[in-house]
This record gives C-alpha cells, structure tokens and sequence, in this order.
C-alpha cells in the first residue's frame, strides 16, 4: 500500500478467502467500491493494524453484491500509519472517492432509520451522520 501511495497511486484491495490474503493494486487497474464509514461503528483502523476477519467477512459480501471485481478501497486499510504515507493518501482521498465506481456509506445512525420512516427523517439521518 505504501509503496503504491509513494508512486502516487490509489491502492485497492480485494480479498482472496482460499489464501486468507488481500491482494493489493491500483485504482487504475480495476473498478471498485470506496467505503465511507464511521470510526465509532467499530471499523476504525489502519493498514498495518487490519480489521478482524468477521468484519472483512462482511464488507466483502456487500462489495461482491455491489461490483463484481470485488475491490474496495476503505481507509482502516489502504491508509498507513507512517506519516508520509498517510499524508500522501489523505491527499488522494477525494480523488479516491470519485474515482470509485461505487460509494459504499456504512454509518448505523442511517442504518437505524426505517424504510417506513417519515420522508423528512430521512434526510435529517443523512445530514446527521457520523
């Protein structure tokens, strides 16, 4: 991932379940899904720390729903701890979003909000968010 940022590139990953491996390459190369989401919904992370498996698990069932190439790019893993690197990736981090062939919002406050919910709460959730 650094190494990618470092050659100005958009990392993104996809998941390979026989080898319980991501395997790493640039936005350049394939489509992909940009997750947004909210650190205090439990995905808050960093590409050397990782995330625990059952949340991979799931993420890549929704993005394989979403895009058939599988790639994703969410920031607790294609953005390093290493400052430059980071740095580096923060500054691609409006490119990354409107590169991407889908934008994934993963944020419970508008999970939480009902099909059935007013028309006017619906909004209000999105503006809220996060």
């Amino acid at each position: 991932v650094a190494e990618l940022l470092s050659q100005g590139h958009i990392p993104v990953i996809r998941w390979n379940k026989v080898h319980h491996e991501f395997l790493v390459g640039t936005s350049s190369d394939t489509p992909y899904v940009a997750i947004s989401h909210v650190w205090a919904d439990g995905r808050g992370s960093t590409t050397e720390k990782g995330l625990p498996a059952c949340q991979i698990d799931a993420l890549v069932f929704a993005i394989q729903r979403l895009i058939s190439t599988g790639a994703f790019w969410i920031d607790s893993l294609c953005v390093p701890e290493a400052r430059n690197s980071r740095g580096r990736a923060i500054g691609l981090m409006s490119k990354t979003y409107s590169d991407a062939q889908v934008v994934l919002v993963l944020d419970s406050g508008i999970h939480s909000c009902s099909i059935s919910a007013p028309r006017e709460e619906k909004p209000l959730k999105v503006l809220s968010s996060g």
